[in-house]
């Protein structure tokens, strides 16, 4: 039992989500309402409440008017709140108060219901009782006394239950939209507490939702929260987000699964952290959720991966044949991958689904790809319920997150819906432009709470292995370089990106040098077998093999070519990054976008150069 500021005591509900927007449960010794129309999930939840508070120690009378005992005993095992147990452990007792169903009906005399009074006194002297469960209301009072006496009717049972020192639950009948809260129109003004359950069509969609409607000297949360009914019952998820004290917040970064990604934003990604990746289709959403779940299997953590767009052998397919194999993380029990249409089950029964795996399955990473293939089959509401439900969800459990979100091209980078903006601590932009017949591909750090990072669009390629980002190779604009600081040196320039590679060439020309400039790493040892060069410029990313792989090869050549001075010119800018090509052999590390000059110099030092000459522009 809890109490709340109003020290009121409570007894928890045992529905998973209700006690958060109640602040704590049912309060006790009080009378509570649950209305709702046929079909809303009434009496699951006066079931469900009636064997938590048996699981509790607080004997419950189950009073069955509205169906019999045996179908409520079906009901409750069928749902795993196996009854049949707690009534013979002694915990429950069913009370058959449904109306024989032989023969006409005969009202007569005064509508009196000191009958059951005594009977529930009864029952609370033989079982010791704390508790009791009516179902329902509306079918006691059928058919109905007037109104006045209805009123007194219903005030007597209540206050008969609060006399006996029972935490009552009443199920009713709702009534329409306008008007009373119930048929009866009478229990909401009686009971401390009315929770409404709404069954609801939301576009072409149901909806389930519930909503504190009253709680006597008791704060709770206001407004309708989704819920759904699964095979366990009842489960609530609240909207509120809740997920530890800040001192407890990781700071902790862990790796994207992109290299170039985690240079943008300083370190890789924080965990506990959602992210939100958007662009058209096309840009590269999906491996980039490929390579974040991957990159986290891979460190040894669980991940779920759950898809909305593709079925499951198509997305296993896909990313096998792009070099991204997923099937040997499944097999090791670190990977789970889900796919399902979010037209085949409701928004609720799908946050169910994600509770169902943060608890099973305990992973540290979650993806869900798209969120938009969730949005087009629900209303507006419902899908800002259902993210901020999810959010909470994931929030609770602190766990990390990446959602991939489809928009109109040259779209992505405007701004999103304040709900999911509000949810995400980092948002990612993928986009492409038509150039020349070609697609220019870009990603941009639109956002990244608590950590600096790269503002400016960094280039995107899409290539066998996964996704490459590169920023511009020289810093635009018009920067002195040292003039003839590289002259009469040759300079093996290895960089894939056309105009990277030209205007790094640029640079060094206007230096003095002589470039060689080859796009990947097997023409470059070719280069170097053919004539050593006296330094060596070498990106890291490289279509055939990377950097570190090139200059290992070079470092194991006969003669003076082992030793060329060699600097690596990169996007990639994590220390792991800088110390495995320190290993290799690189002598120096520049982080794309270089200033000119500091190339140059960089060259010329390593070659034993002396120090600079007069500057010339060179405009990049």
């Amino acid at each position: 039992m809890s109490t709340d500021t109003a020290s009121i005591a409570k007894i928890p509900s045992g529905i998973p989500g209700l006690d958060r927007i109640a602040n704590g449960g049912f309060p006790e010794g009080r009378s509570v309402l649950v209305v709702g129309k046929a079909g809303t999930g009434k009496t699951i939840l006066g079931l469900q409440a009636a064997t938590a508070f048996v699981r509790q120690g607080v004997k419950t009378i189950l009073l069955a008017v509205e169906e019999s005992p045996e179908d409520l005993v079906v009901t409750g095992d069928a749902l795993g709140f196996d009854l049949s147990g707690a009534i013979a452990a002694g915990g429950l007792r069913i009370s058959d108060a449904t109306r024989p169903m032989d023969g006409p009906m005969v009202v007569s005399g005064e509508y009196d219901i000191s009958g059951l009074v005594h009977r529930v006194e009864a029952l609370v002297k033989q079982t010791g009782a704390r508790a009791v469960v009516l179902d329902s209301a509306t079918a006691l009072f059928s058919p109905r006394p007037p109104q006045e006496l209805l009123r007194n009717l219903f005030f007597q049972l209540v206050h008969a239950f609060r006399r006996l020192g029972l935490t009552s639950i009443v199920l009713a009948e709702a009534a329409s939209a306008e008007g009373p809260l119930t048929s009866l129109g009478v229990e909401d003004y009686v009971c401390d507490m009315v929770i409404v359950l709404r069954n609801i069509v939301d576009g072409e969609r149901r909806r389930r939702t519930v909503e504190i409607n009253k709680y006597r000297r008791s704060a709770h949360q206001k407004g309708e929260y989704p819920f759904t009914i699964t095979a366990k019952g009842i489960a609530i998820f609240p909207l509120d987000i809740k997920g530890g004290s800040a001192e407890a917040a990781d700071r902790d970064r862990y790796s994207s699964g992109f290299p170039g990604l985690d240079t943008m934003i300083l370190g890789g990604l924080f965990r506990d952290s959602m992210v939100i990746v958007r662009g058209p289709t096309g840009s590269g959403k999906t491996m980039l959720a490929g390579l974040y779940a991957r990159a986290g299997a891979m460190r040894g953590e669980r991940v779920i991966y759950y898809g909305f767009e593709e079925p499951r052998p198509i997305l296993l397919r896909n990313f096998e044949a792009i070099g991204m194999p997923l099937a040997e993380f499944e097999k090791a029990g670190n990977l789970r991958v889900s796919c399902r249409y979010p037209e085949a089950m409701g928004l609720e029964d799908l946050l169910v689904t994600v509770r169902t795996g943060l608890e099973e399955f305990q992973p540290s990473l979650v993806v869900l790809d798209s969120i938009s293939s969730i949005e087009h089959s629900a209303s507006e509401k419902g899908f800002r319920q259902f993210m901020i439900g999810l959010a909470s969800l994931l929030r609770e459990h602190r766990r990390g997150a990446l959602f991939t979100q489809a928009v109109t091209g040259g779209t992505a980078a405007d701004h999103t819906a304040p709900y999911l903006s509000t949810i995400a601590d980092t948002i990612l932009v993928l986009d492409y432009s038509v150039k020349d017949h070609e697609l220019e591909r870009s990603l941009r750090v639109l956002k990244m709470r608590g950590s600096a990072h790269e503002t400016h669009p960094y280039r995107l390629s899409i290539e066998q292995g996964g996704l490459r980002v590169e920023p511009h190779a020289i810093r635009p604009g018009a920067i002195a370089v040292a003039e003839g600081a590289l002259s009469g040196l040759t300079v093996l320039l290895v960089e894939d990106f056309d105009d990277a590679r030209e205007t790094a060439s640029l640079v060094l020309e206007r230096a003095g040098a002589k470039v060689v400039a080859v796009a990947d790493a097997t023409r470059a040892l070719g280069a170097v077998r053919e004539r050593a060069p006296d330094a060596i410029v070498c990106d890291m990313g490289l279509p055939d093999e990377d950097g570190l792989t090139f200059l290992t090869k070079v470092r194991c050549l006969d003669g003076p070519a082992a030793r060329i001075p060699a600097v690596a010119f990169t996007a990639w800018g994590q220390p792991q990054d800088r110390a495995r090509a320190e290993e290799v052999g690189f002598q120096a590390h520049l982080l794309k976008p270089v200033e000119p000059r500091v190339l140059v110099e960089t060259v010329a030092r390593l070659v034993g150069r002396p120090g600079p000459s007069p500057h010339t522009a060179v405009h990049s």
